[in-house]
This record gives C-alpha cells, sequence and structure tokens, in this order.
C-alpha cells in the first residue's frame, strides 16, 4: 500500500491514468487512435495459433487460415468483417453436423458433459485410429477402452459408434487430416486473435505498439477468443455481432476495465525494479527508496569495478556508458 511521503508521486500518476478511463471523450479519442494505427499497422492484431497445432487445415500456412491475413485488419469494419465471417463459418451448426455424416457417416451433439476436464490430443487420436483398424490385436476390453476414448477425442456419444464401425480409412492422411479437423471444430479449437494494448504516460494515451522508451506501462492485451468448452470472450461476441457500435464500446470498456485493472494492482502492491524492467510500469511508480537504492548499489558496483581496472580499461568503459545511456 501507499505510504503518506510516498502518496504524491504515485498516486498522482495513477489517479489521473484512471480519471482517464472514466473520461468517455478520452476514450473514443484511444479509439480513433487505434483506427489511425490499423491504416499504418494493421498486424497490431495479432494471431495465436497455439491451441491448432497438428491441424493442416487451421495451420498457419493451412488452407483455412489462408483465408486470414492480419494485414487486412485496416479497420474495426475490416476485423468485424473478417472475423465474423471466419468464426460464422467455423461455429456454424449445420455446417458441423454434415461435416461430422460426411466424415464419421454419423450426427452427433457436441458431448460437452461427458468431456469435462479432458485434454484432447491429435497424437492419441492417431493411436486411437491405428489400434482401432487392427481390432484382432486388441482384447475385447481394449477395443471398449479404444472406443470410449476416441468417442471423447471426437467429443461424441459413445453409444453413437459402432463396434463395426470401419477406421482403416483414417489410415490414409488426407482422411485423418479431415478428422483431425472436425476434432479441433467440435473442441472449438479454433485460433484466438489479440491486440497489446500500452499506457504512454507521456503523451497521455493508449498505443497499441512498445516503444523502448521507458514512458509505456504495459496494461495487458484484448482478446477474441472462445475457450474448449464455447465460452466466448466479450470481444469476440461483439465481433460476431456484426454492429459496429456494439464493437466500438465494447473496446472502450475493454481499454477501461484494463486501466482499471493496473490502477487496483498498483496500488495494492509497491511497484518494483522487476516491474519496470518488463515494463510493466514505468521508473515514476517507483518509491523513492526503491529508486535511490537501485540507482546507488548499481553505481556503487560499477564504481569498484571500475577503480580496479587498468586506464585503458576505464576509458572504454567510459565510452561504452556514453553509448549505452546515449549522451
Amino acid at each position: 500500500m501507499l505510504t503518506k511521503t510516498e502518496k504524491s508521486r504515485r498516486s498522482t500518476i495513477l489517479d489521473e491514468i484512471r480519471e482517464n478511463s472514466l473520461d468517455e471523450k478520452w476514450l473514443d479519442e484511444q479509439l480513433d487512435f487505434f483506427e489511425t494505427s490499423l491504416k499504418t499497422d494493421p498486424e497490431i492484431v495479432i494471431l495465436s495459433n497455439w491451441i491448432c497445432i497438428g491441424d493442416p487445415f487451421m495451420d498457419i500456412n493451412g488452407t483455412i487460415m489462408k483465408k486470414i491475413d492480419s494485414k487486412q485488419f485496416t479497420s474495426i469494419d475490416s476485423i468485424q468483417k473478417k472475423l465474423s465471417e471466419f468464426y460464422s463459418d467455423f461455429l456454424d451448426e449445420n455446417k458441423l453436423n454434415k461435416e461430422t455424416e460426411s466424415i464419421l457417416g454419423f450426427s452427433s451433439e457436441i458431448d460437452k458433459e461427458n468431456t469435462k476436464g479432458y485434454n484432447f490430443s491429435t497424437d492419441y487420436l492417431k493411436t486411437l485410429v491405428k489400434n482401432l483398424s487392427n481390432k484382432k490385436n486388441l482384447s475385447k476390453n481394449q477395443i471398449e477402452s479404444c472406443l470410449y476414448h476416441f468417442a471423447k477425442e471426437m467429443r461424441i456419444k459413445r453409444d453413437s459408434i459402432s463396434e463395426q464401425f470401419d477406421f482403416s480409412k483414417f489410415l490414409i492422411k488426407s482422411q485423418f487430416d479431415k478428422l483431425v479437423h472436425l476434432q479441433h471444430k467440435r473442441w472449438y479449437a479454433c485460433p484466438e486473435f489479440f491486440i497489446r494494448v500500452y499506457y504512454d504516460l507521456e503523451e497521455n494515451k493508449i498505443v497499441f505498439r512498445r516503444k523502448n522508451n521507458g514512458n509505456q506501462i504495459s496494461l495487458g492485451s484484448l482478446r477474441i477468443s472462445i475457450t474448449l468448452y464455447g465460452n466466448k470472450s466479450t470481444l469476440f461476441n461483439a465481433v460476431l455481432s456484426n454492429d459496429k457500435e456494439r464493437l466500438k464500446n465494447r473496446l472502450k470498456k475493454e481499454i477501461a476495465k484494463l486501466i482499471k485493472q493496473f490502477y487496483l494492482k498498483s496500488y495494492k502492491k509497491e511497484t518494483s525494479i522487476t516491474d519496470v524492467l518488463s515494463g510493466d510500469a514505468v521508473s515514476e511508480l517507483l518509491s523513492a527508496n526503491t529508486f535511490d537504492t537501485h540507482v546507488r548499489n548499481s553505481i556503487k558496483e560499477l564504481k569498484e569495478f571500475f577503480a580496479s581496472c587498468t586506464h585503458k580499461d576505464k576509458e572504454k568503459i567510459l565510452e561504452m556508458i556514453k553509448e549505452e545511456l546515449k549522451l
């Protein structure tokens, strides 16, 4: 918590940041700047593809992912249009049912109830397909165990799969690729998009690219995502609404929320040197004691080393200091 002696330096900055988050006009200005930033730097909307590893269709270079090029995100309109088209297609239940029937030979609702806490795996799915394609080497219990886990992997009801089901077709790579893609769709394992948000203390505004000038605070990220259980982020719902005003309002609320979270965290916890070095805070939020102690200790260590160096190396150190500090 802040002490009375520290309050004037830290709380003034924090209170100003918080007041901005409550100012509708200021938030509108940040959104205008976001639109301007998109025109020159559309890749501030970042694609996170980690959840789709192993899916040849959803891989960065896959056929479906080629439909999404973050360089096309040159406005809020284009973000909403492109992502709405992509996610709407990916989450279309009618298409999913048809795809399930085409690949598995039957349709099945997504079995969320029996797959709670289950971690699906493309590698394990491949193992199950191999085992079930050669049942003669398995006991009855082993067959049942494989079918049970195949149902979980594909998020379908166990009783949907006949013991006579022919798994051998999935030994063909192209067919297995389709099965993997269906697996990811049934687990809502689609990419997420995020926008990093920073507060520039000197310019008193939100920016979306970090500059190593010591003036920027990392507030976190705005995320457009859906969980494996179908829970959508508030921005996800706003994108799919096809309502630009709703999306803009949600963006403002999410930015204000990030600021509030930073404000509360900073008031409860003293800013550390690590926070400053990581970009989570700026040096002006350090207490006077922390700031002075760190600088003095750093200078003391360098001073002791400097004193033990030869004249030639002392000159080298002075040149390095000038270069590093850009004096």
